[in-house]
């Protein structure tokens, strides 16, 4: 009995003891908190949100890259069409796809430097207006980025695709709206005889004059204190000598050039160090790409 009451007293001292010792430590990290600066503050939050950025970041491409990299293996080995769609979609959609969206227009600017694609677009007046240049603009975007995002194989899921495509019925695509959009363009090129050869790219003032009016309009920017000048030859900087020669353009000053790598150094660091990514798709394209009327048919089809 006095065994148990002493062991007993032992325990209760030890835990009122351990008890005291935890509350004063962590009255003293409490306390070493509220004597942090601001600017140490500071420092422990932009760490944290580095840390938190660095994780959402790279983790769809970490996985990218542990799905295909063996399957890729350097190039010697071989990846699918819709393989290869869902790693550009890394970027189309989540890493980075405001600056995809503008690398896609100015994809089409350089077109305009060959005088035969030019002076097409003239005699067909689909650039006499700015609205007919936002028009021709908005559907090219529209064309690229739907076969670009959407599914190339017309099927959400790829095993749905392999099971539609064998046996004596196939099913129909789930969305063919990425093989309409490609059969679109490549009828509409059909129709007339354009080159894309190198030695096409002269000068040519229907080049110019179109490539000028295409910059004023995708440049969202003020024309008060020179601001859309600079804005465009900035622009000017990205393209070749070929392609400046042939649209009749002087080549930007050093220090434009200059400016320009400032600027896309410091967007790439912001973007890849302190930016989240996109957390779901993010496209002009609506990316719920399971019809309505399908939707209801597999509702349907589970409930019975």
């Amino acid at each position: 009995m006095g065994s148990h009451l002493r062991n007993w007293a032992g325990d209760t001292l030890h835990a009122l003891f351990t008890y005291d010792y935890l509350f004063l430590r962590t009255a003293g990290v409490v306390d070493q908190l509220r004597r942090l600066s601001l600017t140490h503050a500071l420092l422990v939050g932009l760490l944290i949100w580095l840390g938190v950025v660095r994780i959402f970041r790279w983790k769809r491409y970490n996985a990218i890259h542990r799905e295909y990299g063996p399957k890729w293996n350097d190039g010697k080995g071989g990846i699918t069409p819709e393989e290869a769609q869902r790693i550009v979609n890394l970027s189309t959609l989540y890493d980075m796809p405001l600056l995809t969206y503008y690398a896609l227009s100015f994809g089409l600017v350089g077109s305009y430097a060959i005088p035969t694609i030019s002076k097409l677009l003239y005699s067909t007046k689909q650039v006499k207006s700015p609205e007919a240049i936002s028009r021709r603009y908005v559907d090219t975007e529209i064309f690229v980025t739907t076969w670009l995002n959407c599914p190339i194989s017309g099927f959400v899921d790829l095993q749905a695709r392999e099971k539609g495509m064998s046996g004596d019925k196939q099913q129909p695509a789930e969305d063919p709206r990425a093989m309409i959009a490609l059969a679109r363009v490549n009828y509409l090129h059909s129709q007339y005889k354009i080159d894309y050869e190198e030695r096409c790219r002269v000068p040519c003032q229907e080049s110019h004059d179109l490539t000028d009016s295409t910059l004023d309009d995708i440049l969202p920017v003020p024309t008060a204190f020179g601001i859309k000048a600079l804005a465009k030859k900035m622009l000017l900087c990205f393209v070749d000598a070929g392609m400046r020669n042939a649209t009749m353009f002087e080549t930007p000053a050093w220090y434009i050039y200059l400016l320009v790598n400032i600027t896309m150094s410091t967007v790439a660091f912001c973007q890849r160090w302190l930016m989240l990514p996109e957390f779901s798709p993010r496209s002009i394209a609506d990316m719920d790409i399971v019809p309505e009327d399908l939707k209801d048919m597999r509702t349907r089809g589970t409930r019975r």
